[in-house]
C-alpha cells in the first residue's frame, strides 16, 4: 500500500515434497517463511501458494594415491563428496592430464576429470542430485611409494657410509638409481649387522627423486619394497709387531712393539696383546699377526669394527691401511733373543789366538754354558772360533772377536763372562847315543832334538850341553844339562820341557893293524 515494499526474511524455510532434482517444479509450503522490511507491522503473510526447484549440486572430488610416476589419478582412489555426508565411488583410470606433476604433494586440485566416472553411492546418493564430475574444489594428495633397499658399506664411525654396494626395489615407472652417494644407517657399528637398517639415501646418479618414495623403518631382509637391510663391514686395520722371540706365537705390550693404523672418526685403538702365525726368527718376510687377543680399556674403539690382513704384507715406510683389509700390511718382525755365553776354555800353545769348535765332531777346546734360553730350546755352538788378544800362554778375560755359530737362528750371542787359559806347550828332548871311534882327539856328541816345536818356530839345544871324550877308557860320558836356544818367533814363555833323553857319546877302540918285519 502506497509504495511500500515487504520481502521473504531470511532464516525461516519453506518445503517441497521431494528433495530431487527429478521432482522439477514443486509446491513449496509457506512453513516459517515470514516477511522482512515490516517494522510497522502493517502487512501479515496469511495463505498463499509458491513453486520450487531443486537444482543439482556440485561433487567435491577427494583423494589419495601412492606414487607412480605418472599424472593419471585412477578412481579408485577418489571419493565424490556430496551434501549430506552422501558419497559416490569414483570409477576409471583416469587420464595423464589428471594431474600436473606426478611428484609427491598434498592438497592439490585436478586439472581434469578425464578417465573419470562417477560410480555408485552406497549411502543413499542419487547421481541426478549432482552435477558431471568436475576438477572444480578438488582436493587430492600423493604419496610416497615404498622402496626396498638394501646397502652395504664401510664402518665409518658414524651413521653416514658411502655404500660399495647397493639393492633397491619398488621403483616406479622408468625411475632408476645408478648410484648412492651416501646412506644413513640406524647404527653404525659392524655387530649390528643382525638388525641394522638403513634410514636414508642420496642419490648420486639415476632419474629418481628420493622425494617421491619411503623407506621402511625397520629391519627387513625380505626381498621386496619393503625390505631394509644395512651390512657394515669393519674398517681395514694396519697392523706391525716388532719383538723379541720368546718361544711362542703370543707377544703383548710388555714384550713387544705393536702399531696399528687405520682408525677412523677419530677413534683410538692400543693393541695390547696379539697371536702370530710363526714364532721364529727365520719367519721374518712372511710371519704376520693372526688375531689381535687385546686392547687396552683406554681405546675409543671396538675391536669388531676393524679386521686385519689374513696374511702377510710387507710395511713400507709409514704404517697406513690399505683401501681393504686383504691391502693393508701386516708384518711381524722378530729378533733374536739374546744368550749369554760364559766359557771357560784352556788349550795347550798353539801358535794361535783360536779357541774353536770343530762342527763335525763338536770337539773344541772350551766348555762353554748359555744363560737366557727359553722354555725347552737347547741351542749349542755348531762351529766356528773365538779369538783372545795374543797367541802366547797366559790367562784372558775376553775374546775379541768370534765367528762362532749356533744351531738356532732364534738366539744371538752376546756378553757373558771369559776365562781363557793358555798353557805351555810341552817340549820332549831327545839326545842322539853316538859310538865314535878313538882318533887320538878330543870328539863331541853329534845331536840332540827338540820335539813338540809349533810349526814354523825353532827351538835348538845349544851344542855346548853336548858330552865330549878322548879316550875309550873314558867310557860312556852323558851330554849335559841342556838348554835351549829359541828362534824363528818362539818364546820359552810358551814351552816346557817335559821329558829329556839325555845323549851320551862312547869313544871305542881305534882297529890296530900289526905289520910283521921282513928280514932279508
Amino acid at each position: 500500500i502506497s509504495g511500500d515494499t515487504v520481502g521473504i526474511a531470511t532464516g525461516g524455510s519453506g518445503s517441497v515434497s521431494s528433495p530431487n532434482v527429478a521432482a522439477g517444479s514443486q509446491t513449496l509450503s509457506l512453513g516459517t517463511l515470514a516477511l522482512s522490511n515490516n517494522s510497522g507491522g502493517n502487512y501479515t503473510l496469511v495463505g498463499g501458494s509458491g513453486t520450487a526447484i531443486i537444482t543439482p549440486a556440485t561433487l567435491v572430488l577427494t583423494g589419495s594415491q601412492i606414487y607412480n610416476a605418472g599424472t593419471a589419478f585412477a578412481g579408485s582412489n577418489l571419493v565424490a563428496n556430496g551434501v549430506n555426508g552422501e558419497t559416490f565411488a569414483v570409477t576409471g583410470s583416469g587420464s595423464s592430464g589428471n594431474l600436473v606433476s606426478p611428484n609427491v604433494q598434498t592438497g592439490s586440485v585436478l586439472s581434469t576429470t578425464m578417465g573419470l566416472s562417477l560410480g555408485s553411492s552406497n549411502n543413499g546418493g542419487i547421481a541426478g542430485n549432482y552435477n558431471a564430475l568436475g576438477p572444480v574444489c578438488s582436493v587430492v594428495s600423493v604419496t610416497p611409494a615404498p622402496l626396498g633397499i638394501t646397502v652395504t658399506g664401510t664402518y665409518t664411525g658414524l651413521n653416514t657410509i658411502t655404500p660399495s654396494a647397493f639393492t633397491k626395489n619398488g621403483l616406479q615407472g622408468g625411475d632408476s638409481i645408478d648410484s648412492i652417494s651416501s646412506a644413513t644407517v640406524y647404527n653404525p657399528n659392524v655387530s649390528a649387522n643382525s638388525y641394522n637398517y638403513v634410514t636414508g639415501i642420496t642419490i648420486g646418479s639415476g632419474t629418481a627423486s628420493m622425494s617421491n618414495y619411503a623407506l621402511s623403518v625397520a629391519y627387513n631382509a625380505t626381498t621386496g619394497d619393503t625390505q631394509n637391510k644395512a651390512t657394515i663391514n669393519p674398517a681395514p686395520l694396519a697392523i706391525s709387531v716388532n719383538a723379541t722371540y720368546n718361544g711362542t706365537n703370543s707377544f703383548t705390550k710388555d714384550n713387544a712393539i705393536i702399531d696399528v693404523a687405520g682408525m677412523v672418526n677419530k677413534e683410538t685403538l692400543v693393541v695390547t696383546g696379539v697371536n702370530t702365525y710363526s714364532s721364529n726368527v727365520g719367519d721374518n718376510g712372511t710371519n704376520y699377526v693372526t688375531s689381535i687377543t687385546s686392547i687396552a680399556g683406554s681405546s675409543t674403539a671396538s675391536l669388531s669394527n676393524y679386521a686385519i690382513n689374513s696374511g702377510y704384507r710387507a710395511v713400507s715406510g709409514t704404517l697406513v691401511a690399505g683401501a681393504t683389509a686383504n691391502t693393508s700390511p701386516n708384518a711381524v718382525t722378530l729378533s733374536a733373543a739374546a744368550l749369554v755365553l760364559d766359557i771357560g776354555a784352556s788349550k795347550t800353545y798353539d801358535g794361535t789366538t783360536n779357541f774353536y769348535v770343530t762342527p763335525g765332531s763338536l770337539a773344541s777346546n772350551f766348555d762353554y754354558g748359555f744363560i737366557g734360553t727359553v722354555g725347552s730350546d737347547a741351542p749349542y755352538i755348531t762351529g766356528g772360533s773365538a779369538q783372545v788378544s795374543s797367541a802366547n800362554r797366559g790367562t784372558y778375560s775376553k775374546f775379541f772377536n768370534n765367528t762362532l755359530t749356533l744351531s738356532d737362528p732364534n738366539y744371538t750371542l752376546t756378553g757373558g763372562a771369559v776365562i781363557a787359559l793358555i798353557t805351555q806347550a810341552p817340549l820332549t828332548i831327545v839326545g842322539a847315543k853316538t859310538s865314535l871311534v878313538y882318533t887320538g882327539s878330543q870328539q863331541t856328541n853329534s845331536s840332540a832334538t827338540v820335539y813338540g816345536v809349533v810349526g814354523g818356530q825353532s827351538i835348538t839345544v845349544d851344542p855346548a850341553a853336548y858330552a865330549k871324550a878322548t879316550n875309550v877308557a873314558q867310557g860312556i860320558q852323558n851330554d849335559a844339562a841342556y838348554t835351549l836356544i829359541y828362534s824363528g818367533g818362539a818364546s820359552a814363555n810358551n814351552y816346557k820341557v817335559t821329558s829329556t833323553d839325555k845323549g851320551s857319546l862312547t869313544i871305542t877302540a881305534a882297529p890296530l893293524n900289526v905289520v910283521g918285519a921282513n928280514n932279508k
